[in-house]
């Protein structure tokens, strides 16, 4: 049981920090990708990302954020770089989009798995005769909370993306969750 409230705290967490100040963007951003972006980004990223890190880029595989000092986007060896793998300073733009993308499927499939293991805690703690009817309910009380906010999160992050760069991305998920996972 407590795996399943350490997982439901954990994804709001996460959730909490994906989103825009807990505010939903009421208009969506323009579409930042065309076709062929994202298969350029899954062959190009691996060295890419070994010949940028050499300039200070930084990579987070575990959560799937690249960080760019302002510095290096000026840099003419980045700039270079960036040129040599056919990418030019729309780079940061698109692989913010693909990184983003990528969370949001991966999240959209996590939060199928989410929901059944919610309703299993709320049982477990239900048939639990150790707690008392009062701990239950506090229990009870912040599980529910927990879905109710994971709901939202998650519509807060799918409206950060345009949906065409969306329906772009999708079709490269496990070869971005490959490409990702093997980058380090």
């Amino acid at each position: 049981m407590r795996r399943h409230i350490l997982l439901t705290f954990i994804i709001m967490f996460s959730l909490t920090f994906l989103s825009i100040n807990g505010e939903e963007s009421k208009n969506l951003p323009n579409p930042v990708l065309k076709t062929g972006d994202v298969e350029h980004f899954i062959q190009t990223f691996p060295k890419l990302t070994q010949d940028l890190k050499a300039l200070g880029a930084e990579y987070e595989a575990k959560n799937g954020s690249i960080t760019f000092p302002d510095a290096l986007k000026a840099n003419e060896k980045f700039q270079q770089i960036l040129k040599q793998y056919g990418w030019d300073n729309n780079f940061f733009t698109k692989s913010t989009t693909i990184l983003l993308g990528y969370s949001i499927v991966a999240y959209g499939n996590q939060l199928k798995n989410v929901t059944p293991e919610l309703q299993k805690a709320l049982k477990e703690i239900d048939s639990n005769p150790d707690l008392t009817p009062e701990l239950k309910k506090q229990m009870r009380d912040s599980i529910l909370a927990a879905q109710s906010t994971l709901g939202h999160e998650g519509s807060t992050i799918v409206n950060m993306l345009n949906p065409a760069d969306l329906k772009l991305i999708k079709p490269f998920v496990d070869q971005l969750k490959t490409v990702l996972e093997s980058t380090k």
